[in-house]
Parts: C-alpha cells; structure tokens; sequence
C-alpha cells in the first residue's frame, strides 16, 4: 500500500514539474499567491524564511529565483527587444 501511495506522490510530483516548465510565468504567480498567504499568516519576521522557501521551490521546479528574471529576459519578463537597425555597423 506504501509503494501505491509512493508512485502516485511521484508521479504528481512529475505532473507539476514538467506544468512549471511549461508555464514558468504561471508557477511563478502562484508560488507568489502562497508566499503572500503564508506571509500574511506567519508575519513580517519569518518573511525571509518564506522567501528561502520560495526559492527552494522555484530551484526544484526548474525555475529562476524570486527577483530574477532569468536569462535574456528584462525586469517586465519579458525579452529585450531586438538593437535597431541602421547603427552603421552593418557590413
């Protein structure tokens, strides 16, 4: 019975990674929804042990930590747009 309860525990587990990946932008909303309700619960003193836990979970999901955008992505997460064209350094 433990094994059945162990395999369904992975293979949830594997469900929400492979979500996270697929949806950075989403899982890094929600995993700020409940930073704030556990915030609002454990108050201001606990807060950077909420953060640390965030980033944790952001790390074993495959995701940049809170306040960073990741690579090649602006403070909007969005991309950098392209340099404009014209500069004289074509050749």
């Amino acid at each position: 019975m433990a094994r059945g309860r162990a395999a369904a525990l992975i293979a949830a587990v594997t469900k929400v990674k492979d979500y996270a990946r697929q949806n950075p932008e989403k899982a890094s909303e929600a995993i700020e929804k409940v930073e704030g309700f556990v915030r609002s619960k454990a108050g201001p003193t606990h807060s950077a042990k909420v953060d640390k836990g965030g980033d944790a979970l952001r790390k074993g999901l495959g995701l940049p930590p809170h306040g960073s955008a990741g690579p090649g992505v602006t403070g909007s997460g969005q991309a950098p747009p392209p340099p404009p064209r014209g500069t004289g350094d074509e050749r």
